[in-house]
């Protein structure tokens, strides 16, 4: 009986062995399977930064072949604006300051050209010890840089154009509410910077009270009118309030925001016209001495 019970306790032993050995075989064979087929650049690099493995997107992100990686450090690669941010994060990971970091920033590539990478790095260990390597996660965002990019000159573009204007200009959603402002709407109406216009009221800011000092209720405004009739409006005789309680004689221009044909908002030209006056006046008050004197 003792030999028997001998022999299946090595039998057990054995197949307990094959188990964890069959195991180990899946779990590598799962990781290779992710390493490889991941649709995102995938690389495995020592703790100091040095390349030991790559997958085929990450490959082809970069330029390089699998071998040519060997020995290259990831900040070789990294373009020299990132070093010394990627460097210090590295050193927090290995230091335990953080379980992984993230970074943008931008790889030079073998043929020398520049792509944007979004990396997710970690450590990675086998058991509790030390750790053993470290894993970068790199996506491609060099698409969604350029357009970020282009949306932003488009955006300076605008500014500068509307900066460069004479006119006071501003738009407003369908409540009234300042979008953007440029920096002569600023300035006529008293205020230091545009942005100190954006998020008023614009009516109860410099419209909000009649000539004869009686209230100007925004359901009588023509600009509001005007958006609610999804129309154009010109006034060529009215007045707008500053910031100091003055006011000053305007014209102005309201055209109606169209988005997918639904008024969204208006936008308002105007412009100071106390000068125009003064000199209609004086022209007035010359041809009255003229006729006067004939």
């Amino acid at each position: 009986m003792g030999h028997i019970g001998s022999t299946n306790g090595t039998t057990d032993s054995h197949s307990a062995s094959d188990v964890d050995t069959s195991q180990e075989r899946t779990e590598a064979l799962r990781w290779r399977s992710v390493f490889e087929n991941s649709a995102i650049g995938v690389a495995v690099a020592d703790l100091h930064g040095r390349v030991l493995a790559t997958n085929a997107n990450y490959q082809k992100m970069l330029g390089y072949t699998e071998s040519e990686f060997q020995g290259i450090s990831f900040l070789d690669i990294t373009h020299e604006d990132y070093r010394e941010t990627n460097r210090t994060l590295v050193k927090e990971l290995l230091e335990g300051k953080r379980d992984q970091f993230q970074i943008e920033k931008q790889y030079r590539r073998k043929d020398g050209s520049l792509v944007w990478v979004r990396n997710n790095v970690s450590l990675v260990r086998e058991d509790e010890s030390a750790p053993q390597f470290m894993l970068a996660l790199s996506e491609d965002i060099t698409e969604r840089k350029q357009t970020q990019e282009a949306l932003q000159q488009s955006e300076e573009r605008a500014r500068l154009i509307l900066d460069s204007a004479a006119e006071g200009i501003f738009g407003c959603d369908s409540h009234g509410t300042c979008l953007f402002c440029n920096t002569a709407a600023a300035q006529l109406l008293g205020y230091d910077a545009a942005e100190q216009l954006i998020g008023q009221n614009m009516h109860a800011l410099e419209h909000h009270t009649r000539k004869d000092g009686t209230p100007f209720p925004i359901d009588d405004c023509p600009i509001y009118l005007g958006f609610l009739e999804n129309r154009g409006v010109h006034v060529d005789d009215d007045i707008f309030w500053r910031k100091d309680g003055s006011s000053f004689p305007v014209e102005y221009w309201s055209h109606p925001l169209i988005r997918e044909g639904k008024t969204v908002g208006a936008v308002v030209t105007f412009l100071d016209i106390t000068e125009r006056r003064a000199a209609e006046e004086a022209v007035r008050l010359s041809e009255q001495r003229t006729h006067t004197l004939l």
